[in-house]
């Protein structure tokens, strides 16, 4: 069972209730005028003044989760190829930081590395953007009560369990060179002394994944035209 229905599971056996279903469409939490005046602002940053918003979190408690610089910027570059799209950076500690300036400096016009956000205002500003690309993380699970598309990048946990519910959460998962299976977490999560299964990744296969994903949702003249107007889904449909 994926972890939401597992966490809902223990609210029905606890409340004896049977009905509850795990509800796929997305909130918005509420900020204050001060905070959505600042979230305005970001909005109106001349980095972001593109047709596609992509909010980029790359960071992970745990390092083997985490895809390697050369290799988000490579799959980042192959996306910026082929949409009209700026990035916003997203950040959780001082080394993750260092990480989006890095992502910034390759793509200094049309990316903008944010403050450290609250949560309320990081999930309004997810709301707002078009699609989320991250790793097993905090990121990716506040994504999942947003109605934004995300594409999430798996390792040593595995995307059944942990990918948000729903057609519009879409993973690519890295493969291991030790064969290791597992239903959950890896064993080898927290002591793999190579990351293999992320180290490896290749950007060019990443992006191909992306855009049969993303087709899925956006005809391939509307991609081309860089006209994807930020629509909730319905059963997978625009």
């Amino acid at each position: 069972m994926n972890i939401r229905e597992q966490y809902l599971e223990l609210v029905q056996k606890f409340f004896e209730e049977k009905s509850l279903a795990p509800n796929s469409q997305g909130i918005k939490l509420t900020v204050s005028l001060e905070e959505q005046s600042y979230i305005d602002q970001i909005f109106r940053h001349r980095c972001l003044q593109t047709p596609l918003k992509m909010m980029v979190c790359p960071g992970s408690q745990w390092a083997n989760k985490q895809i390697p610089l050369p290799t988000l910027s490579q799959f980042l570059q192959l996306i910026k190829n082929k949409l009209p799209i700026s990035f916003l950076l997203v950040w959780g500690s001082e080394a993750e930081k260092l990480y989006c300036e890095e992502i910034h400096a390759q793509f200094s016009q049309a990316s903008l590395v944010l403050e450290k956000l609250s949560i309320t205002v990081w999930q309004n500003v997810m709301n707002a953007v078009d699609v989320v690309v991250a790793v097993d993380s905090s990121a990716l699970h506040l994504c999942g009560i947003t109605n934004t598309l995300s594409f999430s990048v798996f390792g040593p946990t595995s995307p059944s369990i942990f990918k948000p519910i729903g057609p519009r959460h879409f993973s690519f998962q890295g493969t291991c060179p030790y064969k290791k299976q597992f239903d959950k977490t890896c064993p080898l999560l927290r002591t793999c002394p190579t990351a293999a299964c992320m180290a490896n990744l290749n950007p060019e296969e990443m992006a191909a994944s992306f855009f049969s994903w993303w087709q899925l949702h956006y005809p391939n003249e509307v991609i081309s035209l860089g006209l994807c107007p930020k629509t909730p889904l319905k059963d997978g449909v625009l």
